[in-house]
């Protein structure tokens, strides 16, 4: 067999300005591509819920002329939710901890290490009447904002772990010490390189139905590395909406277009005003 390396990737990049054509797309793949066994789901990774909520309306109503209105045994996932499960499947339940650093779990925890914080700024902003509903508001604030920096900033928390605070000490710091010396168990963060390792020497299944990842406008560098790196052995299909024909790179807001003049560059061009403005994460993105 070849090894991992030099297996050709499986990865299928569809663009179009149609979010629905790429909808109908997608439903051709999942009916001509039904995996082997009819229990067997098919994963689809979609970029928020109201997506998810259209995409299932769409699916269901695909080919009304046939009176299919049905759309069932779809895995629909988060991109955080997709990644989780990959890591627990591939590195196992016993070696990474995924529930307790959930948002939900989490929460509470911090609530219950707020008032032990050396921080004179967090025990002011927890004194007067209102101090229980400011509490929980910020032990709820801090769960979700602890969650992005496991999937964003998972650098910073190994730095944090490790003792380092870049010579500006924060109590976020040591609340997150605590939380992880607390929950006794690596998180997501800690083993996203060791993924990213192993799922290129997964051997290839011809049975395992193909991932598709429909209507993300950006994901973060952990689960493009796991798409990069799973397409060696498994068929990753991802449905990105473009609303533009040209190079996005081409693209430039009038603010960039001046300072590149001060700079004694020049743009002759600046290509549609709104999209240079405002597409800037799908413009990163692709």
């Amino acid at each position: 067999p070849r090894p991992p390396e030099a297996r050709p990737k499986m990865l299928e990049i569809y663009r179009s300005s149609r979010i629905e054509k790429l909808a109908d797309l997608l439903a051709e793949h999942l009916r001509q591509q039904t995996p082997a066994s009819v229990l067997a789901p098919q994963t689809v990774v979609v970029g928020h819920l109201g997506m998810k909520r259209w995409l299932l309306q769409r699916l269901a109503e695909w080919q009304p002329e046939r009176g299919r209105r049905i759309a069932a045994n779809l895995d629909m996932l988060l991109p955080s939710e997709w990644l989780d499960g990959l890591a627990l499947q591939v590195l196992g339940r016993q070696s990474i901890a995924i529930a307790p650093y959930r948002r939900q779990a989490l929460r509470w925890r911090i609530h219950a290490l707020l008032p032990r914080i050396d921080s004179p700024e967090l025990a002011h902003y927890l004194e007067g009447e209102d101090a229980p509903r400011r509490h929980f508001q910020l032990a709820d604030r801090l769960a979700g904002l602890f969650g992005q920096y496991l999937v964003y900033r998972r650098d910073w928390l190994a730095a944090w772990e490790r003792g380092e605070t870049a010579g500006v000490p924060h109590w976020q710091n040591q609340l997150w010490r605590r939380l992880v010396a607390e929950i006794g168990l690596d998180h997501r963060g800690r083993r996203m390189s060791e993924l990213a390792a192993r799922l290129p020497a997964l051997a290839p299944d011809a049975d395992q139905p193909a991932l598709h990842v429909f209507g993300v406008s950006h994901l973060p560098p952990d689960a493009l590395a796991a798409l990069d790196a799973l397409s060696r052995s498994r068929r990753v299909a991802v449905y990105f909406p473009d609303p533009c024909r040209e190079l996005w790179e081409h693209l430039r807001s009038r603010r960039a277009v001046y300072a590149a003049s001060l700079r004694g560059e020049a743009f002759l061009e600046i290509g549609h005003p709104l999209l240079g403005a405002l597409g800037r994460i799908g413009q990163h993105f692709t």
